[in-house]
């Protein structure tokens, strides 16, 4: 795992200043970059996880797993990576969290199963704040934009989810098992999915809050 850099333990690093992590493989998860444990990492300042792949695991751009800590701030990019399993840009699990901040995106990437863009699952927490985005993200399967399963939650605020699609079900979000999502102030728009739930797909004992929000142009 990790094919760019692996942070374990109680390691903290901080990109920043514009910094690239680009064109990096792996077989497993984390094509850019993994962080397990306790490790803390911080993507400031205009830097950039581009390009990177995660042949069989999950996030194509970064993973963070265990107790990991992840930032995305400051106007920085996860754009266009893939992974062979699922979350093409980020994939969150355990315990981990991650918070995407300060006008940054998660874009343009690919996963062939579910979350093109994001996938939380375990127990992992997800922010995502400040004008940041997630599109033009694709899954094969399910939650172009998103995936939340099992006991993950995921909460945005005065954020988009839009232009994502799904193979399956959708396009934006998806949120299985007992997983939990709120959306506020928020829009999700543009999404397409070949199943159902262009916007948002809730199924199972999944909890899902919107509120002051807009669900338009989906399909």
């Amino acid at each position: 795992i990790g094919g760019g850099m692996w942070v374990e333990g109680n390691a903290s690093v901080t990109l920043e200043g514009g910094t690239r992590v680009e064109g990096n493989t792996v077989g497993g998860g984390g094509g850019g970059l993994a962080a397990l444990g306790n490790a803390s990492v911080t993507i400031t300042g205009g830097s950039i996880v581009q390009g990177n792949t995660a042949g069989q695991g999950g996030g194509g751009g970064l993973a963070a797993l265990g107790n990991a800590s992840v930032t995305i701030t400051g106007n920085s990019k996860v754009q266009a990576n893939t992974a062979g399993g699922s979350g093409g840009g980020v994939y969150v699990f355990g315990y981990a969290r991650l918070a995407v901040a300060g006008a940054s995106s998660i874009s343009n990437n690919k996963a062939a199963w579910g979350g093109g863009g994001l996938d939380a699952e375990g127990n992992a927490s997800v922010t995502i704040t400040g004008g940041s985005s997630l599109h033009g993200n694709m899954a094969n399967m399910s939650g172009g934009g998103v995936f939340v399963s099992e006991k993950a939650q995921v909460a945005i605020t005065n954020s988009s989810v839009h232009g994502n699609s799904a193979g399956e079900a959708g396009g934006g979000l998806v949120v299985i098992d007992s997983a939990s999502l709120t959306i506020t102030g928020s829009i999700v728009a543009n999404n397409t999915s070949n199943w159902g739930g262009g916007g948002v797909c809730a199924q199972d004992t999944a909890n899902v809050v919107i509120t002051s929000s807009v669900v338009n142009g989906n399909t």
